[in-house]
């Protein structure tokens, strides 16, 4: 028997015969190779980055599926039967020469996952997912960074296809182990992050729909989604297309913004506002004729008709021009169950100057503050009193008297 020792992980042998479980001796021309896996604690000459990638290039070489290897528990390793002549040119390219010895174990392992630096790694891409979860098994024990292993898998290039991809969901799996390693972390921003440095937005947009249909995928999916409404105008508009597209609900939406409940904003809403974005999906979910009154039912019921800083949403919704019907509408209903309360505006400007105790005229007038108590003064003079003192109250708040304003307000209540 010709036994070539090529590593001290993997063994070629070449046999003129060899019996086989059926007692039947194999042609001279079949050889068998093995990787052997062992577990002693010794420095091998070949990383195991290397003896990865070099046993999934033999996989994906003779088209075989990881599933056709055999298990041999009391030998310690793996392997496969029926495997033609060994290729030396191949493990000359994938062993190191002894010179490359003595360098440093990181730098070894980043040059293998390199493409371009290792022959093998161009194959990677190609291989089965069966063959990959090996790959995922032997990069953990080199504790080799996720990045690395989603660059030799071709992962980043633009045109690689991530959705329903067994591939990148391995390549998932192996951040998960990952980062349950000690003293290593790869987060789910890490993952956005890196995805968004080589694929399009409507490409993400795409994906993070798909994951989220994975139960162990979907926070990952849900805090991508929110990432890209902070971080990509572009990615907006096509959010909101796809949850129109697979039929979410408002309140559904709700929960993807706001998973651990959301605080009622006190200031204007700017472009990246999840709330913002939230409104602009009921615009497109609820009938026209009923949308107003189910979007101020939803959020009455989701923070109570006693937080009266509803109010300043209402008046930030108000104040975007795109939403400035709907902003208009959605006040129009609060304030009207307020004065249905007999709440005067004296009473809701001591409300909304809590907890801080806000002088709220003191404030610019077009600050949300300011803004919502002008127009429930307004509005309840429109209702409490005659057009004359509706006229009063408006010229004085044109003329910079908010406080005579309120005062000429809330003194109607007396007069009921």
């Amino acid at each position: 028997m010709d036994n070539t020792k090529c590593d001290g992980r993997i063994q070629c042998w070449g046999r003129p015969s060899w019996a086989g479980r059926s007692g039947k001796a194999l042609p001279p021309h079949m050889a068998m190779c093995t990787l052997i896996l062992t577990q002693e604690p010794q420095v091998e000459r070949m990383s195991l980055l290397n003896a990865a990638l070099f046993a999934i290039y033999l996989l994906s070489a003779l088209g075989c599926d990881a599933s056709a290897l055999t298990n041999y528990p009391d030998q310690g390793r793996i392997s496969l039967p029926n495997l033609r002549h060994s290729n030396t040119a191949l493990q000359r390219r994938v062993l190191k020469s002894k010179d490359a010895d003595n360098v440093d174990t990181k730098g070894d392992i980043e040059r293998a996952y390199i493409p371009g630096l290792s022959p093998i790694a161009g194959a990677v891409s190609k291989i089965s997912p069966s063959a990959q979860k090996l790959a995922n098994k032997l990069w953990l024990q080199s504790k080799t960074d996720p990045e690395l292993v989603f660059n030799v898998l071709h992962l980043g290039e633009a045109a690689a296809k991530l959705d329903n991809n067994p591939r990148f969901l391995l390549w998932l799996k192996y951040v998960d182990m990952y980062a349950n390693l000690k003293f290593r972390s790869f987060s789910d921003h890490q993952i956005v992050v890196l995805l968004r440095k080589s694929h399009s937005d409507e490409k993400l947009v795409t994906l993070s729909q798909s994951l989220r249909r994975i139960p162990a995928r979907k926070n990952l999916a849900e805090m991508m989604q929110r990432y890209l409404i902070e971080d990509s105008a572009s990615s907006r508009p096509l959010l909101i297309a796809a949850w129109r597209e697979s039929l979410e609900t408002p309140d559904e939406v709700f929960k993807i913004l706001y998973p651990n409940g959301a605080t009622l904003p006190a200031d204007k809403l700017p472009d990246n506002s999840q709330f913002l974005q939230w409104f602009k999906y009921t615009e497109t979910y609820w009938p026209v004729d009923t949308r107003d009154l189910s979007t101020f039912k939803f959020l009455e019921q989701k923070f109570g008709d006693s937080d009266m800083h509803i109010a300043l949403l209402f008046q930030a919704v108000k104040q975007r021009q795109e939403l400035e019907t709907l902003g208009d509408s959605l006040q129009s209903l609060l304030f009207n169950t307020w004065v249905d309360k007999k709440f005067t505006p004296g009473f809701v400007q001591s409300q909304l100057a809590l907890p801080w105790g806000i002088a709220i005229f003191k404030l610019g007038k077009g600050d949300v503050f300011y803004r919502a108590l002008e127009e429930y003064t307004i509005h309840y003079t429109g209702k409490l009193g005659g057009k004359e003192v509706l006229k009063t109250v408006r010229g004085l708040f044109a003329n910079d008297k908010p406080d005579e304003a309120l005062a000429i307000a809330t003194n109607l209540a007396r007069n009921q």
